[in-house]
């Protein structure tokens, strides 16, 4: 009967649990009973899953990518997207706000548009993401467009 994968890769983890140090693989095959060639495999096998993508397993669902690389600067922008729409799947309420004065094309005084001040307006001025105008109209400031570009590429809004 040919040797269960699941039930070798256990056992090499235990016994490489238990030793709590550096083991030959010569070793490590006569304390689980495996064969030489085996164990080499399996360890071969381990090393190389560390390198692949993560993956969740979805009962009923299946099977989803869970992420490629653990540092988020290395991965694409594809990638970078559906990290962050899977943590934040809608935009915020100031997000919104600056995403509504770049599809209105408020960005310069001279495009500035009229809105109600309400908390978010008076926050948005405050941390300096947009500038009201003298006739206290509003438009997006450098950094408060960067952000809109930005939330409107990442949720196409």
């Amino acid at each position: 009967m040919p040797l269960d994968p699941l039930h070798a890769i256990e056992k090499i983890e235990k016994s490489l649990v238990e030793t709590k140090r550096p083991v030959s693989i010569s070793r490590l095959a006569k304390k689980t009973g495996l064969h030489y060639t085996t164990v080499r495999r399996y360890v071969t096998l381990l090393e190389s899953v560390k390198k692949m993508p993560e993956i969740e397993i979805i009962k009923g669902e299946g099977i989803t990518l869970v992420r490629t690389e653990k540092d988020f600067s290395k991965l694409s922008s594809t990638e970078r997207k559906a990290v962050i729409k899977s943590y934040f799947p809608e935009l915020s309420i100031e997000e919104k706000v600056l995403v509504r004065l770049l599809e209105r094309d408020s960005t310069s005084e001279s495009g500035a548009i009229s809105i109600k001040k309400d908390k978010t307006i008076k926050s948005l001025l405050k941390a300096e993401i947009i500038k009201e105008t003298k006739d206290d109209k509003v438009y997006l400031s450098g950094i408060g467009y960067k952000i809109a570009k930005g939330a409107k590429d990442i949720y196409g809004r």
